[in-house]
């Protein structure tokens, strides 16, 4: 993960709050000290990041910050039936909260 200057990470995390749970398929540790989840896609990258795929970023990012106690304000989407299509997605304070 050095394409995105990442440092560490964590593989297959499941992670709970008191209102939602998922399982993250990376949480990358990157070099300026924030987290930032990684989700595989088995698709086809069009030239657009669906409201969905974003929404269940926003949701993870969440669940991260709760567990790991540290800030997330991106994430990266790969679509694996592109070539391994990296796509970074801004995460805002807002997108967390309106989750």
């Amino acid at each position: 993960r050095k394409r995105v200057g990442a440092v560490d990470k964590h593989l297959d995390q499941y992670l709970t709050n008191p209102l939602i749970r998922g399982r993250i398929d990376e949480v990358l540790v990157l070099a300026d000290g924030t987290l930032a989840p990684l989700d595989y896609k088995f698709a086809v990258y069009e030239g657009k990041i669906y409201e969905t795929y974003r929404t269940q970023l926003y949701c993870y990012a969440w669940l991260i910050e709760e567990n790991f106690d540290k800030e997330v304000n991106r994430g990266f989407l790969v679509y694996t039936r592109s070539q391994n299509k990296l796509i970074e997605v801004p995460i805002l304070s807002q997108n967390k909260e309106e989750v």
